[in-house]
């Protein structure tokens, strides 16, 4: 399901002999033909896409989700600020999600994985800051 859509393509483009050297790994100088080289540019990215779609499922997802309720529940950091992050993380979490579902972005998975983690920074850069502040003050 983790974008083997994403990994059949290219795959089902091989070819038989040219681009592999002794030890049968892909290398650019035995490239014979510039098909050759499309069809290890489109495994390297679908590889990279592959990669893609967990980073934001778990990172920009799931983590951020935690993050937010735990400052929207607590009573040190405005309650709006981990809510703004928890539904980034939402956000990021089913970007990653239909990523890795339909093996290729859509529209809306474009978007919200440019959005959430956006978001998220700027959430870190204000919760630093935040942070900052609040240990100076207790001092």
């Amino acid at each position: 399901m983790l974008s083997a859509a994403a990994l059949a393509r290219p795959l089902q483009l091989s070819r038989t002999g040219g681009a592999t050297d002794d030890r049968n790994t892909l290398s650019l100088a035995h490239l014979e033909t510039s098909d050759d080289a499309v069809w290890l540019f489109r495994v390297e990215e679908a590889i990279n896409f592959a990669l893609l779609s967990p980073l934001n499922l778990v990172f920009a997802g799931f983590t951020f989700v935690l993050y937010g309720l735990a400052a929207a529940l607590s009573d040190v950091y405005p309650r709006w600020l981990g809510w703004i992050v928890a539904v980034a993380g939402v956000g990021g979490a089913v970007s990653g999600a239909i990523q890795a579902y339909m093996g290729e972005p859509t529209a809306f998975s474009t978007v919200a994985g440019i959005a959430a983690p956006m978001v998220i920074t700027l959430w870190l850069l204000v919760m630093g800051v935040l942070s900052v502040r609040r240990s100076t003050v207790n001092r």
